[in-house]
Order: structure tokens, then sequence, then C-alpha cells
């Protein structure tokens, strides 16, 4: 195994989704500028296709559920946070 590609059992979901699409990029890149049989493009190829498996496997039904739940958590907290900072701002002006 690739010593890099151990990493990835603590990436989150998103950014391993970010990472998979960033190697394609790479991937079709590299295969048009240094050719198929090139050892860069071959390595690529071949974390490209660790990055994806080790994505299958995380992209259960629960697993999926869990980052959605972590995602609104993250989103309904900035919100709250925004709502504060509106509520302090209206509460520092002078009344009309």
């Amino acid at each position: 195994m690739c010593p890099r590609m151990g990493v990835l059992e603590d990436v989150r979901g998103d950014d391993l989704r970010e990472a998979v699409t960033t190697l394609e990029d790479t991937e079709r890149i590299a295969r048009r500028v240094l050719g198929g049989a090139h050892p860069t493009t071959t390595g690529i190829e071949r974390d490209l296709r660790k990055s994806r498996a080790v994505l299958r496997a995380r992209e259960t039904p629960e697993t999926l559920a869990q980052d959605a739940f972590r995602t609104a958590q993250a989103k309904r907290a900035q919100a709250q946070a925004e709502l504060a900072k509106t509520f302090a701002d209206a509460s520092t002006r002078p009344p009309k």
C-alpha cells in the first residue's frame, strides 16, 4: 500500500469525495500529458482506485445519514451565530 494512502481512514466523507474528484481530474491530465504508461500516471490510477474503494465502503446508508446530520448541525450552528449577531447589532442601534 502506498504510504500516503493510509491517511484515508481519517478523512471525512466530504473531503474524501473532493479528493476523489481531484484525483480524477489529475489522472485525466496526467494521461493526456504524460501518457498512460508513465509511472506517475499509473501511480495516480492506483491511488484513485484505492480512494474510490474507501469511498464506496464508507458510503453506506448509515454513513451518508451521519454525514448529512453533521452538515445540518454545522449549518444550524452557523445560522444561530448569524442570528445572534443580528440581534446584537440591533440592540446597539438607537431607537427610532
